[in-house]
């Protein structure tokens, strides 16, 4: 596999920040200097999305983070020193640990943590933001990623136990457009939830 970063985009058309975002990832991966790609996804489901993502990708290290503009690609130079010289296998945007911020409206952040609290519990998850939608990782956890219409995938990638660490983020506002996020995203990532532990049980993570 070809040293580099693969960067994936999942989007649900129309994004108007897209463009933007492309630029400003270009300018941040110069001060990596490394081979890179950046792919845009827009099928249905976002861990399906992924999955697509990492089969049309080239690199060893893969990086997915939201095309809305709320997470900010100056953080990817950091990410990829922890893994790159520090030997970490995944590397979280955390919303969830000291230093970081959440700006999304506090109903949201009330049905976040909730739903955190309870991926840790039942999971045996030790990250603080299980739900973090931002993340690098090595491919090998990502080829191992199961497509799904589920949202969370990092849930999957955290039950294949890489020696993960988390970054502080501040989370920021769309950049531009409206939140396509609805309650059905919360259920449904409750019940990814259940099925993950299920797979546990079964040793399927072992």
């Amino acid at each position: 596999m070809n040293k580099g970063l693969s960067i994936i985009l999942p989007v649900k058309p129309p994004e108007p920040y897209l463009e933007q975002l492309k630029k400003d990832i270009e300018e941040k991966i110069f001060y990596l200097n490394i081979p890179h790609e950046i792919i845009v996804q827009t099928e249905k489901g976002l861990t399906n999305a992924v999955c697509l993502g990492v089969q049309n990708s080239h690199y060893d290290l893969i990086l997915v983070m939201d095309a809305d503009g709320s997470h900010n690609p100056l953080y990817m130079v950091t990410m990829w020193g922890l893994i790159t010289y520090h030997g970490y296998d995944m590397v979280l945007g955390s919303k969830n640990v000291r230093g970081s911020k959440d700006i999304s409206p506090f109903h949201r952040r009330l049905i976040s943590l909730c739903i955190r609290d309870l991926a840790r519990i039942m999971l045996g998850l030790e990250v603080g933001d299980p739900l973090a939608g931002f993340v690098m990782a090595k491919r090998e956890y990502f080829d191992r990623l199961l497509p799904t219409q589920d949202y969370k995938f990092v849930l999957q990638l955290l039950c294949m136990k890489p020696n993960t660490y988390e970054i502080p983020i501040i989370f920021e506002e769309r950049k531009a457009g409206k939140s396509k996020a609805q309650l059905s995203t919360g259920i449904r990532a409750i019940q990814q939830i259940f099925h993950l532990k299920l797979k546990q049980m079964q040793g399927k993570y072992n």
